[in-house]
């Protein structure tokens, strides 16, 4: 029986070749707005993760690339849903004040992408960069 069945598959690629329709799946109702909002926040997670890997093109530490794109994402997820880490304890004043040009470029990388960022998460993003 499996003979057969191969023997079907192999004349039919010889033969007419007929292509596979993709079928779309059914729609299902949006569970509220979930299913928009998480497409979302996964795209501009996305977006700013590429704006911040150019930004810091050849500095990312050699090994934590992978590392660098969770980051981001969970980063996005977080100021999306107020809950960055605290600037408390968390901030490391002479690193902002050493990459200042760097800090500047994140923020408005954010910005524009409609992220306010604080001080704590960029501190937290810069462990990531190799600064000369």
């Amino acid at each position: 029986m499996i003979n057969e069945l191969v023997q079907g598959v192999l004349q039919n690629r010889s033969g007419e070749h007929k292509l596979t329709r993709l079928v779309a799946r059914q729609q299902v109702p949006n569970k509220q707005g979930i299913e928009d909002e998480s497409r979302d926040l996964l795209l501009s997670a996305f977006v700013v993760y590429e704006e911040l890997k150019r930004l810091f093109e050849g500095q990312i530490q050699s090994g934590y690339e992978e590392a660098f794109l969770l980051h981001v994402m969970m980063m996005v997820h977080r100021i999306h849903f107020q809950s960055q880490y605290q600037n408390e304890g968390n901030v490391v004043p002479e690193t902002l004040v050493t990459n200042q040009t760097d800090v500047c470029a994140i923020e408005k990388i954010m910005a524009h992408n409609k992220l306010a960022i604080n001080r704590a998460e960029i501190t937290a993003l810069l462990q990531y960069v190799c600064i000369e």
